[in-house]
């Protein structure tokens, strides 16, 4: 067994945002043994500090990987950002409900959960995040905009959708409606920051998207070149 450890270098605190990704948490108390917990999993157990990522990012890399090399995988896992995975299915235990599920890869889908909060899974997750955001994250793509758009009207908006491009298509078209001209902000640096709407959906992008191996360097971009999306 493996043991990895995330640690405070992180790509995504070094995105420009107009908030500092997981700002709001700052406030928040963290655990009062976790450095020693931390330190005592690599002294004694060979825990891996992972560094430019999340733990719960390389874990999941590590899975697909895995999954490559014929080795069959199921992850262990409660957070939703797993469940963005449209390349491939991905088998996921999760704890809180002691179960096993399989989601298939491709567009996913789209449903309400306990009536009150909106989830999904594959591409349609995935993009979802980019634009309605993450709350328990501190950002959402319509930050810099004064349009009130939340995960109940996305839900609203795609559930017609059935394929790839035409998802995709309309995940371009909110961008741009959202984003029409280059707009300047200051960032949660304190930097002046000028970006389009493709700059700025590559940004949120970057909030969510998880890679699937050391050398993914998938971008929205590409994503809607490798779907053969005009953009």
């Amino acid at each position: 067994a493996k043991i990895y450890i995330g640690c405070s270098e992180n790509v995504r605190l070094d995105l420009p945002l107009p908030t500092l990704y997981k700002g709001q948490r700052k406030s928040l108390l963290s655990p009062t043994y976790l450095s020693e917990c931390k330190d005592y999993l690599i002294k004694h157990h060979g825990a891996i500090k992972i560094k430019g990522v999340e733990a719960d990012d390389y874990v999941q890399q590590r899975m697909f990987e895995l999954n490559s090399d014929n080795v069959n995988c199921i992850l262990y896992s409660n957070d939703k950002d797993a469940l963005q995975s449209y390349r491939h299915d991905i088998a996921i235990y999760n704890p809180d409900k002691d179960e096993t599920r399989t989601f298939v890869g491709g567009i996913g889908e789209m449903w309400i959960q306990s009536e009150k909060y909106v989830k999904g899974s594959g591409l349609k997750w995935l993009i979802g995040q980019s634009l309605f955001g993450d709350s328990s994250d501190g950002y959402k793509g319509n930050d810099l905009t004064p349009v009130d758009y939340g995960d109940k009207s996305y839900y609203k908006d795609v559930s017609g959708i059935t394929t790839e491009k035409e998802l995709l298509k309309y995940s371009v078209s909110k961008w741009k409606s959202w984003y029409p001209e280059a707009i300047t902000y200051t960032d949660c640096f304190g930097n002046t920051q000028t970006k389009d709407w493709l700059g700025i959906s590559e940004m949120y992008w970057s909030c969510c998207y998880m890679r699937i191996s050391d050398n993914d360097n998938t971008t929205y971009q590409s994503l809607l070149k490798e779907y053969g999306v005009d953009y």
